[in-house]
């Protein structure tokens, strides 16, 4: 079996989340500074983004940084006119790079910016094409490569430099971990353009990210509509009865003989407590993977409701073939084999998920509190894992975990 996809996609599980979700000045979107004009505000959710607004209240720039770090990436801007009105807008400090898009359309190193734009792009018409485009399951963007309507831009060790150039997109989005465009120089010639969504703790901040990609090609509102139909139903599902018990859950699994798992302050621990569980890890600071001897698991797993997963399991998701990529799984199994996951071979977790927080969480809650939900929701990434002994119940004490992979990515890049 092939237990585990690559690190950049067996990412930490999260997935993938009207005037609430403005990038304003509303909310947390207070100015943050001003140069020339216009004025800083914070996205609603998304750590990474900072709005440059005029002062007729439109977007005429983003700010892009590490949602950790605070480190600033680039400033990017619609068009070299407003770029040069507002020159010297940019971070007080000097730092990050000035990017102008064009409007050749978005291509992507990453295929889960390609969801981002289909988020409210339906037919992926501002789509130029991108790398990795193998590991793509959402049929529209197939379809537009069959059609030629984009282009398969990857090459070795990461893209196609020739190919890319040729097609001269507006933009070229890529995932800010190592260099990926090293010894190209494409950045000198096509604006890049880094997307840190991977990177935020909470599932809305980085399902905001789509609204950056339709402001880059001049659809602000479609985006902003699609983002804000899905934190408003989001939100709404964690409006959970005082009273419900929430299930003690892990994550994780076992590599090179220790167990890790997201960390508390994860975009993984955060699903967890909006969809009604209590994340046995969230005591644990930070939001990379935290790391615990096999022996204190087995003591944790004793105290759990539910274990889950997430897992590349072409021949399918069970509990055999869980504990066959590890038999040491079978030792952290909860009593009454509680266990879940999602199958990256079938279920498109690192596509179509990441930009649908709310679907997410639906199914989440429907595996944990199905009696809270008026109308069940239809297929879902999550299930009960089958196999021998496992348990199917459904009462409110039946919770579970929502699962891992192993590394520290978020399948950004692939």
């Amino acid at each position: 079996m092939k237990a585990l996809a690559s690190v950049r996609l067996q990412w930490i599980f999260g997935v993938c989340l009207g005037a609430l979700f403005s990038c304003g000045e509303t909310g947390t979107g207070t100015g943050t500074g001003t140069g020339a004009g216009i004025v800083w505000a914070a996205a609603e959710f998304a750590q990474g983004i900072e709005w440059g607004v005029s002062a007729e209240g439109e977007r005429v720039a983003a700010r892009l940084s590490n949602p950790r770090t605070e480190e600033v990436w680039t400033t990017v801007w619609r068009s070299s006119s407003v770029s040069a009105a507002f020159d010297g807008s940019g971070p007080e400090d000097g730092s990050g790079s000035r990017v102008v898009v064009g409007d050749g359309g978005i291509a992507t190193l990453s295929t889960t910016h390609v969801s981002l734009l289909r988020a409210w792009d339906a037919e992926l018409t501002h789509w130029a094409g991108g790398a990795y485009v193998d590991y793509l399951m959402d049929s529209v963007a197939i379809a537009a490569l069959e059609g030629e309507h984009a282009r398969d831009f990857s090459g070795s060790p990461e893209i196609d430099k020739e190919q890319l150039l040729l097609a001269a997109p507006g933009a070229l989005t890529i995932y800010p971990f190592g260099d990926p465009l090293a010894g190209t120089g494409i950045s000198e010639v096509i604006p890049v353009v880094p997307i840190g969504e991977y990177l935020e703790p909470h599932p809305l901040g980085r399902a905001e990210w789509m609204v950056l990609f339709g402001w880059m090609c001049g659809k602000e509102q479609e985006a902003e509509a699609a983002f804000a139909a899905c934190a408003e139903r989001y939100l709404a599902l964690t409006k959970l009865p005082v009273e419900v018990r929430r299930p003690r859950v892990f994550a994780g699994s076992v590599r090179n003989g220790t167990w890790h798992a997201p960390g508390g302050e994860s975009l993984v621990a955060a699903l967890l407590e909006d969809a009604g569980a209590e994340y046995m890890f969230r005591e644990t600071n930070g939001h990379e993977n935290v790391e615990v001897e096999l022996e204190e698991m087995l003591s944790l797993a004793a105290e759990a409701d539910a274990w889950g997963v997430v897992w590349h399991a072409p021949e399918g998701l069970t509990m055999e073939t869980l504990i066959s990529a590890d038999e040491r799984h079978a030792w952290l199994v909860p009593e009454g084999v509680r266990v879940f996951g999602a199958n990256t071979a079938t279920c498109d977790y690192f596509g179509s998920w990441v930009a649908a927080p709310d679907a997410l969480l639906e199914n989440l809650i429907d595996l944990f509190h199905p009696e809270l939900l008026t109308k069940r929701p239809g297929e879902g990434c999550f299930e009960w894992l089958t196999g021998t002994g496992t348990g199917t119940g459904t009462g409110t004490g039946t919770g579970t975990g929502t699962g891992t992979g192993t590394g520290t990515g978020t399948g950004s890049g692939r």
